[in-house]
């Protein structure tokens, strides 16, 4: 992601925090809002676990219309395997309700070697059906399955399909007690690592639980672009203007074809009508103009050039950005098909001139 943070004159954009262990992402919300206009909406895009640390893209203002787009993206992770028992909530903070004895785990493991071990995580990469945790915040039903994990209540989950995309193993102890292997993966949206740490303990035959986990990827964003909450609370104490210097702009974590559009075209836009873009027309409508000869001319060839790339670079059901050239956000529209030679876009979210 090439997007800086720019100096905003409205609190529309994204926020990124390192989120700490032993909070919630909720609670990162909650603490942020004390330092925002009452009215203004705030959202996160990804929820992480208290034991969780790392990215969690904050959405303000305008930003949260996007948070649906933001989960598109794939989620990166370091993350920690530990084998010999399990608990609860498949992690480190549950309790044990599966273990393994030093003398089972040691006789178990021997029937492994390192290699055998890697080739258990590396096997994981690809397609493959994961059930949700109960302690996940998957709704079913209208309720979260967390809610009913705190009420003693256990159900029936539906396999999904998930998306491994990379797995590489950063460090295996096979001859600690516990053993543990580190590791980072990169997933499509909807990966639970805690289930996935399962899912390799069952290969091997040993109980497992997740011990660490580190969100280094979400929505586009890295840790290079996350703040501590720290940090961000001390800025906002010494001033409460300086949520304008740290957000990153409405675009910055959307997906698709980016086109600065003629001004002929604002209005249009910011009515949200669908749009019909043929070379002529373009050509014709900018010539209408009350323009000098030399912007009208400036204005025609801006015009085709951006017809030609639409033409050009288009999948059905693109997600189109439509930008003023002052570099605002203007629209998100849908490339829906064509209509003759012209191309077809509708409106999906227009966003309040600045």
């Amino acid at each position: 992601m090439g997007e800086q943070v720019r100096t905003q004159t409205s609190l529309n954009g994204w926020l990124v925090i390192d989120k700490p262990p032993g909070i919630t992402s909720y609670d990162v919300i909650r603490r942020l809002k004390r330092h925002l206009p009452k009215a203004l909406k705030i959202g996160h895009a990804g929820t992480l676990d208290p034991m969780a640390t790392g990215v969690l893209p904050v959405a303000l203002g305008q930003a949260t219309r996007l948070i649906e787009y933001v989960h598109t993206h794939p989620k990166a992770y370091e993350a920690r395997w530990v084998g010999g028992a399990r608990t609860d909530t498949d992690d480190a903070t549950g309790r044990v309700i599966e273990s393994l004895s030093h003398d089972e785990l040691r006789r178990v493991l021997s029937h492994y070697s390192v290699s055998d071990v890697r080739r258990a995580f590396y096997g994981m990469v690809g397609v493959y059906r994961q059930t949700p945790p109960m302690v996940s915040a998957r709704k079913v039903a209208g309720k979260r399955l967390y809610e009913l994990s705190r009420a003693g209540t256990v159900i029936p989950r539906d396999e999904r399909p998930v998306v491994i995309y990379t797995v590489h193993i950063r460090h295996l102890s096979l001859h600690t007690d516990p053993p543990t292997v580190d590791f980072y993966v990169r997933t499509s949206k909807g990966t639970y690592i805690r289930t996935l740490v399962q899912d390799i303990g069952i290969k091997l035959g040993l109980p497992a639980h997740l011990g660490y986990l580190r969100r280094t990827e979400s929505g586009g964003f890295t840790l290079k672009h996350a703040r501590s909450l720290d940090h961000v609370l001390e800025r906002l104490k010494e001033d409460e203007g300086a949520f304008r210097t740290l957000l990153y702009p409405l675009h910055a974590p959307l997906q698709g074809v980016r086109l600065t559009v003629p001004p002929s075209f604002f209005s249009s836009i910011q009515n949200g009508r669908s749009l019909l873009f043929k070379m002529e027309e373009a050509s014709e409508s900018i010539a209408t103009q009350d323009l000098n000869i030399v912007d009208r001319h400036k204005e025609r060839v801006e015009a085709m050039r951006f017809v030609e790339m639409v033409d050009g670079v288009m999948q059905l059901q693109s997600l189109v950005q439509l930008f003023h050239e002052n570099g605002q956000l203007l629209a998100l529209y849908r490339f829906v098909g064509k209509q003759g030679k012209a191309l077809v876009l509708r409106a999906e979210k227009v966003f309040p001139a600045e």
